[in-house]
């Protein structure tokens, strides 16, 4: 990844915002030299499966302002030689420095070691990343690290492993018997197999010794965690500190096969997350729930179906499926990480596929829910539809965390536009359906930020091209985007990256064209709330109140205008600062 210092602010704002829970980065000041702890870090990244970034010269202690290191180049040569000399084996390490607010951070990202080569250790101990800090691997989290390299080896699957004790008369006959009449309209194949049992032996739901498999009690039985106690959900609504004595409330524990508590567990968080007015097409209001229900949907069946099957996790008590709903986010967690996909490719613009328990997912791509809904859909684009039913429904991107030990999900409760966001905007783009992105890059922009295409699908990926190339139409035929070779930024034009990789026209959009003031004199591709502002101005000067009134910006996007406006020495202010009789008109020219 090529680090800029775009990228640095924002994984900035990611680490204040969530802290360290949810990103897999670490900040270090390190203004004295390489930090002591820092062979550790690397020790824990290199151990994950998507390994980490270090970020040399951002303070985690003083609220992770950026600080800057001094000699970048030589402080970067120096963790390659500490890594190499202390970090056993020691992973790859790609270093670079980026200038950001007069001062240089340096970025190192840490590369995972090969699976059959973990766990990476310090002086003999493995260290792992988990929450906000690097731990000692306790036995288990060593225990899961052999099995995987016993599975990435010989590939032995978990979920075919059978349960003693078990046969057919332990599944549940109404979901079995639906299961079972679904798969044979729906494949010749398996169809032309007239007993069910073999059929069953054939899909994996029994061995051939008549007992069930994992998948088989897990998928289709009436109560799997009878046999193995960790195939449950657990969900909570976690309380803040300083109300009481409670740290919990609504604490459930679901049982019974997957689709029973796919059911259970959407149902709950429906029942302990909000609810908010909105309008329909029709301009009726309805209720619609904080999350939407698509996205939910998904993502606890991503949990249930994903989670690790094997014996390490089975055989380990609390190693369940768990939901906590904070006051300021909801957490989906699941045991084991990622198999055959990493964080990246989840949340690039391609569709990846890589199913851990390839068995239970082709189970539950025929297997029905107590309301005759498919668990999975099978298609492969899952994700990507939760990333954009929740961005669409204006809420904070969902995050992503895999450690190698458990693959978290983040979804923010925070809102992405304001009342007042949505008000400046409608007043602007009257009766125009805005879509998330837009009103994103509209609001960014009114506040100084630059904009490219490039930027844009790396903002919002999952993004399929089509949408992608629709998106970045919209804006830059409405100045909100620039590339080098035509800059369209409402941040007065700052070059900050090459071309769109997307075809585009050369041809002046309508917001680029010159503002004509009292004094004849144009300012060119002027940005759009600039150019709300100049005209207001060329009709008479105004206070600033009336320039909030007369433009229907926000006080916060006016004053951005106008203080941009001046420094062209397009406008002046009349006046003194603060004060009531100060008014704002078009310099006359000298």
């Amino acid at each position: 990844m090529d680090w800029t210092a775009d990228k640095v602010r924002a994984a900035v704002e990611d680490m204040r915002r969530y802290g360290d829970d949810f990103v897999s980065v670490e900040a270090k000041r390190a203004d004295g030299g390489l930090p002591e702890s820092l062979s550790e870090t690397v020790c824990a990244f290199a151990n994950m499966p998507g390994g980490g970034v270090i970020l040399l010269g951002v303070d985690q202690h003083d609220g992770f302002a950026i600080s800057g290191v001094r000699q970048p180049n030589v402080l970067a040569q120096g963790l390659v030689d500490r890594t190499r000399a202390t970090v056993d084996p020691a992973p790859h390490v790609v270093t670079s420095s980026v200038e950001i607010e007069g001062v240089s951070v340096v970025v190192a990202e840490v590369r995972p070691v090969h699976p059959s080569l973990r766990p990476a250790e310090v002086d003999g101990v493995a260290y792992l990343r988990q929450g906000d800090g690097d731990y000692q691997m306790n036995a288990n989290d060593l225990r899961l690290l052999e099995i995987d390299k016993l599975l990435f080896r010989e590939q032995v699957p978990g979920e075919l492993r059978p349960v003693a004790g078990t046969s057919r008369e332990d599944l549940d006959g109404d979901l079995t018997g639906a299961y079972l009449g679904s798969i044979r309209r729906r494949s010749r194949r398996l169809g032309a197999l007239s007993s069910d049992d073999d059929l069953l032996r054939t899909v994996g739901v029994l061995t051939k010794d008549g007992e069930l498999t994992v998948a088989g009690l897990y998928g289709l039985g009436y109560y799997p965690q009878g046999r193995l106690p960790s195939l449950s959900v657990t969900a909570a609504v976690r309380l803040d500190r300083g109300r009481g004595p409670a740290r919990t409330r609504n604490l459930t524990h679901f049982e019974g096969p997957v689709p029973q508590m796919l059911t259970d567990v959407v149902d709950w968080i429906a029942a302990n997350t909000g609810t908010e007015q909105a309008y329909r097409e029709d301009g009726h209001m309805e209720q619609r729930p904080e999350f939407p229900g698509r996205a939910i949907r998904e993502l606890v069946a991503n949990a249930l179906v994903h989670r690790d099957l094997g014996p390490a996790s089975l055989d380990e008590p609390g190693r369940h499926v768990d939901v906590r709903v904070h006051n300021d986010r909801m957490v989906i967690t699941s045991p084991g990480g990622l198999r055959g996909v990493s964080v990246e490719q989840l949340e690039s613009t391609e569709v990846h596929t890589a199913e851990v328990n390839q068995r239970l997912y082709q189970l539950m791509k025929y297997a029905v829910t107590p309301d005759g809904s498919r668990v999975v859909e099978g298609e492969g684009g899952g994700i990507r539809e939760m990333f954009d039913s929740v961005r669409e429904a204006g809420l904070a991107r969902p995050r992503l965390f895999d450690n190698g030990v458990k693959f978290t999900v983040m979804l923010p409760r925070k809102r992405r536009f304001t009342a007042d966001d949505e008000k400046a905007l409608e007043r602007r783009f009257p009766g125009t359906d805005l879509s998330a992105i837009q009103k994103t890059v509209i609001l960014a922009g009114d506040a100084g930020e630059t904009w490219t295409p490039e930027r844009v699908v790396e903002e919002f990926s999952p993004l399929d091209r089509e949408s992608a190339r629709r998106e970045i139409e919209w804006l830059r035929e409405h100045g909100y985007l620039e590339t080098a070779s035509t800059p369209l930024s409402p941040a007065n034009d700052r070059d900050t990256g090459p071309s769109s990789s997307f075809p585009q026209e050369q041809s002046a959009g309508p917001d680029e064209q010159p503002v004509p003031s009292s004094t004849g004199r144009g300012i060119d591709r002027i940005p759009t709330n600039q150019q709300l502002v100049m005209e207001a101005l060329v009709a008479g000067p105004l206070n600033f109140a009336g320039i909030v009134d007369g433009t229907g910006l926000t006080q916060g996007q006016a004053r951005y205008a106008v203080n941009k406006l001046i420094e062209a020495e397009a406008i002046e202010m009349v006046g003194g600062q603060g004060s009531r009789r100060t008014f704002y008109r078009v310099k006359p020219e000298s």
